[in-house]
């Protein structure tokens, strides 16, 4: 995920609000305003605590994914490793590795279809006919994605 310009505009200008309000001066001016416009200012104090979670959140998620990448980038040259090891080389080849992502692919994508074949077979909401030619779709789009094989 990648911060917008605004987004970071934006939170900086609600963490200087955040301080100056937290000042002892910020707060004398906020006790002499009229209920309706210190209501509103609470609002917006919960509108702005909610986008800079928003935020907090959506970067915590981001994160998480590019931790997931990592480890499966770090499990999948682990793998890599032991099959060159295994034919007596130090480090894989250009071409050992490119096929060793064919592999994965194909693996990862027949993966998918099958739990993609589960979940249609659970739903009695179609038919056989519609069933088979979803299926059948699906598969093409496999084919063309990862090869025939």
């Amino acid at each position: 995920m990648n911060l917008t310009d605004n987004e970071i505009i934006k939170a900086n200008d609600i963490l200087d609000k955040f301080d100056f309000f937290n000042q002892r001066a910020g707060r004398e001016l906020w006790s002499d305003k009229p209920k309706d416009i210190q209501d509103k200012d609470i609002e917006n104090f919960s509108n702005d605590v909610k986008f800079l979670k928003d935020l907090i959140n959506r970067q915590k998620a981001e994160i998480e994914r590019f931790k997931k990448i990592e480890t499966t980038v770090n499990e999948f040259w682990g793998e890599l490793q032991k099959l060159s090891i295994a034919k007596g080389k130090e480090k894989p080849t250009l071409e050992e590795l490119l096929e060793y992502i064919e592999q994965v692919k194909a693996e990862s994508t027949e993966q998918l279809l099958k739990k993609i074949e589960s979940r249609l077979a659970n739903n009695t909401d179609i038919s056989n006919v519609q069933y088979q030619s979803i299926i059948f779709d699906i598969s093409e789009a496999c084919k063309e994605m990862v090869g025939e094989g």
